[in-house]
């Protein structure tokens, strides 16, 4: 049961916030950290992983099962869900925020910190929702037969990418909630999946994965041109792109047939080499990558246990 939980939740990742750096940040500092699930203890807890010297420190490990780490850059602060007593709920830390308006899919965070977006089952359809990040003033924003999954924030906070999986195939979509009467607009053609799209920190490039051949890869979408650019390309599948905080390098979860194992991997955007940041035997994925200075705050809070 626990480790079925970890793989829903992994999977159902969907959006990244962006963070300024300062100019005089070191290249080290600057990449930041990359926080990930992890079925390594057992349970389900939250790792990060730094992606050039390969270190590896638990984030939060407890003993109910934890996962889907998301960042709020506003607050400089890891979210995460805690699955408990029959629930589940969004926690900083040892610090419970509110129960998830939708446990299987974990909220996208709005880069002012001020909203959450997820997706929800509600009458027989998949649609999407925003919320204060208190858990109140809940708003509808679709309301249609189709399924709407995966909502990610644009860097500047008007508008929300979103996947969608219409009669002919997925598509992606963007809605403008300063515009909500225009409706979603689509920004790809229809395939047989696409899914988990993120915005480039410039917010001129979404990274999502899509189905190749049968199998799942990691993909871009120039949103000027509106070409597909597929970053990955091997047997077995990958899964939950997130962007680094300069643009260049996406991690991912993957499951290649070379090792059937769920991993921590980055590829690069330019060159597309793949670079391995977990081994562990047990399930390792849905990373997002954050800066130092939230792990070195778990770490001053004593939640890096």
């Amino acid at each position: 049961m626990v480790r079925g939980w970890m793989l829903v939740v992994a999977l159902g990742f969907g959006g990244i916030s962006v963070w300024a750096q300062s100019s005089s940040t070191s290249g080290a500092e600057a990449m930041g950290w990359i926080v990930f699930s992890s079925a390594r203890s057992g349970s389900g807890d939250v790792y990060a992983v730094h992606p050039e010297s390969g270190e590896i420190i638990a984030v939060v490990a407890g003993d109910s099962p934890e996962g889907s780490p998301r960042f709020d850059a506003a607050n400089n602060r890891i979210v995460h869900q805690r699955y408990e007593g029959g629930r589940t709920m969004l926690v900083s830390g040892d610090d419970d925020l509110f129960p998830d308006p939708a446990a299987e899919n974990a909220p996208s965070w709005s880069p002012d910190g001020w909203w959450i977006a997820y997706s929800d089952v509600r009458g027989g359809s998949e649609d999407l929702f925003i919320s204060r990040t208190d858990g109140t003033g809940e708003r509808q924003l679709t309301d249609d037969p189709e399924i709407d999954r995966y909502p990610s924030w644009s860097p500047d906070g008007t508008r929300i990418l979103f996947a969608r999986k219409e009669a002919a195939g997925w598509v992606l979509s963007n809605l403008d909630i300063r515009n909500m009467e225009a409706g979603p607009r689509r920004l790809s053609s229809p395939t047989e999946y696409a899914g988990h799209p993120v915005w480039s920190p410039d917010g001129t490039t979404v990274a999502f994965d899509m189905l190749f051949e049968g199998q799942a890869e990691i993909a871009t979408l120039d949103l000027e041109s509106g070409a597909v650019k597929r970053l990955t390309n091997r047997p077995g599948n990958d899964l939950v792109p997130a962007w680094s905080p300069d643009g260049r390098v996406l991690a991912f979860g993957g499951q290649p047939d070379s090792t059937l194992n769920w991993d921590v991997w980055t590829v690069d955007i330019e060159s597309r080499a793949l670079t391995r940041l977990t081994t562990h035997a047990a399930f390792d994925g849905g990373p997002v990558f954050v800066p130092a200075a939230a792990i070195r705050k778990r770490e001053r809070d004593g939640v890096n246990r």
